[in-house]
């Protein structure tokens, strides 16, 4: 199951590997302060990348999330989480495509 995160896909039969993958994207759909606490995490784990290689990167990532018909497996973080993930992903992308500071 944790090889399922690499690329966030569960089979629509295996309700075990889409709870962990929704418990592992729950972060995307909390409050905005919670959620900009993690994405400084995730600029502090690839500190190693230019400020113009992260945002790059960054965006691929996020635009892939936003991509899909839907981030949460379960009906329940869909219901609940859905809306506020898409929100928080845009800001950030957003964020990134303004930002002329060093990330």
């Amino acid at each position: 199951m944790i090889l399922k995160t690499k690329h966030h896909q569960a089979d629509p039969e295996d309700l075990d590997s889409q709870i962990m993958l929704d418990a592992d994207l729950a972060i995307l759909g909390e409050d905005e302060s919670s959620y900009r606490f993690y994405a400084k995490g995730i600029r502090r784990e690839y500190a190693w990348l230019s400020s113009e290689e992260y945002r790059s990167g960054r965006i691929d990532v996020l635009k892939n999330l936003l991509q899909r018909p839907r981030i949460y497996f379960t009906a329940q973080m869909f219901e609940q989480e859905e809306a506020k993930a898409r929100q928080n992903l845009l800001a950030e992308i957003e964020l990134l495509c303004s930002s002329d500071s060093d990330l």
